[in-house]
């Protein structure tokens, strides 16, 4: 069951009426063809796909496919994991809903679908944006980040008002918004990514914790977030703190350093070293004025 989320606007809504006044029909799973980099769902866990396997052979497809003409071929708009879920269960033939799509409504309506989706993981998600956008404005989907980075801080960008209008009419809110939220989770570091897509750690925790360059210390807070179940202020403030600590020189203890200097100390020491404490000592006398 597939539910709205907060955030998808009237404009990106009304394209789901898209696949309405469709044909219905039963075709040939291989009729169908999966269109390459499509779909930005990934992660096909073979678990998932078993379980929605054993449904179709005990309740059929409930959901038709979405499919529309190109050159003399169905190919798949919306419903790829319910394809490979039917092969999976030994079906030969499926329910779609034909729909004439040029490639924008195609664009429109496949994009819905997959925000749509409860499964849809947070890092699927913004790849369904780039994706979405880089096919609406025709840039690789790899360097849709950086020109909405581009739009962000040039007033007068040439592209600017294109992009606006497809974030307007995609549903996806504001380009200032998306580039503070969602954007750093592309860069996230892979261990921190892979936790994101099991939803382990919430995508906000995990761009506070990129932030922390040590791999060490960073995989000891992440532990934290993890066991403790911090909350997004707590980890502000551990990741704050840490911070602080490595940046403060390390404390020396004046009753440490009179220990150390003592005279039987110093006595025993071999001449050779005597000599070099007292080099240090006459430098630590200059270096203090």
């Amino acid at each position: 069951m597939s539910r709205p989320r907060p955030g998808i606007t009237a404009a990106a809504r009304s394209a789901a009426d898209l696949v309405a006044g469709g044909s219905n029909r039963e075709v040939a799973l291989s009729d169908i063809h999966v269109r390459e980099h499509f779909n930005p769902r990934q992660d096909f866990s073979a678990q998932a796909l078993q379980s929605l396997a054993d449904s179709i052979r005990e309740h059929g497809v409930l959901q038709p496919l979405l499919v529309r003409p190109v050159q003399g071929r169905l190919e798949l708009v919306a419903g790829e994991r319910r394809l490979r879920a039917a092969r999976l269960a030994g079906l030969s033939r499926v329910p779609v809903i034909v729909r004439d799509l040029d490639d924008r409504a195609a664009l429109i309506a496949a994009f819905r679908e997959n925000l749509d989706r409860a499964d849809l993981n947070p890092l699927e998600e913004v790849r369904a944006v780039c994706l979405a956008l880089g096919s609406w404005l025709g840039v690789p989907q790899e360097n849709v980040p950086a020109l909405i980075g581009e739009v962000r801080n040039q007033g007068a960008h040439p592209r600017g008002a294109e992009v606006r209008e497809a974030f307007e009419q995609l549903g996806l809110g504001s380009v200032e918004s998306w580039w503070a939220n969602k954007r750093p989770l592309l860069t996230l570091p892979d261990d921190l990514a892979q936790l994101v897509r099991e939803r382990r750690l919430e995508p906000s925790k995990a761009v506070l914790l990129a932030r922390v360059r040590d791999p060490q210390v960073r995989a000891q807070l992440t532990r934290r977030a993890l066991e403790d179940a911090v909350s997004k202020a707590e980890l502000r403030a551990l990741i704050a703190r840490q911070r602080s600590e490595a940046a403060s020189p390390p404390a020396v203890s004046l009753e440490e350093t009179r220990r150390l200097l003592s005279a039987a100390r110093l006595k025993r020491l071999p001449t050779e070293r005597q000599l070099r404490v007292q080099e240090l000592l006459r430098e630590l006398r200059e270096l203090l004025g």
